[in-house]
């Protein structure tokens, strides 16, 4: 969103969703890409965009443009899916009144996944980012996890664990996959984030990166993969785009 502020003459996320400015050019972008691909078979799903936020702004704010431009995707393909990108703040259902359950960020999770054009919502974790305590980060996970299912269920919609990493610990993050697997309400989890060798070296590193065959996608990935072609009759993952 920061991109679009010089162009749009605005100094905020709360000013970007007010501003007519910078929502047709947004829809410019958005119909560049969509049009492009509407047609394409390797497309999962649209989201809206990845981790949208509006501090301190009213809930409303947030809900208008969710139901906005879901519409606007909906109208130019209306064969792929749309979700949020929705890191899963604002959310009643289970809460325990920390920060990322609050609406302080303007979200309402529940709200905005009850939208009739968005078809999936999304749900992210990062506790140690968010200000939960180590001691305490296994257990939070695995409620956040529950509590964002019991929603998605309420609204009869399927929900994707779209983005999680806890520094690349196997325990806790091998927790959160089974804890998703066997909850109602949560179709999927991807973790954050892959990594691979290229000829160039090892792709980026920035904390929470699984690398292909290492130790750690050995004790977390592979068993998971097992677990959900156990579950489903498959074994395999998506990628998330930004």
């Amino acid at each position: 969103m920061a991109a679009y502020f010089s162009y749009a003459g605005v100094t905020s996320n709360a000013q970007w969703y007010a501003s007519a400015k910078a929502q047709a050019q947004y829809q410019a972008y958005i119909r560049a890409v969509v049009t492009r691909y509407a047609g394409s078979p390797a497309i999962f799903a649209w989201e809206l965009a990845n981790e949208a936020r509006c501090n301190g702004c009213a809930t409303s704010v947030m809900q208008n443009w969710v139901k906005t431009t879901a519409a606007y995707i909906k109208s130019l393909d209306s064969k792929h899916m749309v979700t949020t990108g929705s890191e899963g703040f604002g959310l009643t259902t289970g809460s325990d009144g920390s920060y990322p359950y609050q609406f302080g960020e303007g979200t309402d999770f529940a709200a905005n996944c009850a939208d009739p054009n968005i078809d999936f919502c999304t749900y992210h974790q990062y506790p140690d980012s968010w200000g939960i305590s180590a001691a305490s980060a296994q257990a939070w996970g695995n409620a956040w996890i529950q509590s964002h299912a019991a929603a998605c269920v309420a609204a009869g919609k399927p929900c994707v664990l779209e983005e999680f990493g806890y520094s690349d610990n196997c325990a806790i993050e091998l927790s959160w996959e089974t804890t998703a697997l066997k909850t109602a309400g949560t179709g999927g989890d991807m973790f954050w984030q892959y990594g691979d060798t290229l000829s160039s070296g090892l792709t980026s590193q920035d904390g929470n990166t699984v690398y292909y065959l290492s130790d750690l996608w050995n004790c977390m990935i592979a068993p998971h993969l097992a677990d959900v072609k156990a579950k489903n009759g498959l074994g395999s993952f998506c990628a998330e785009v930004t």
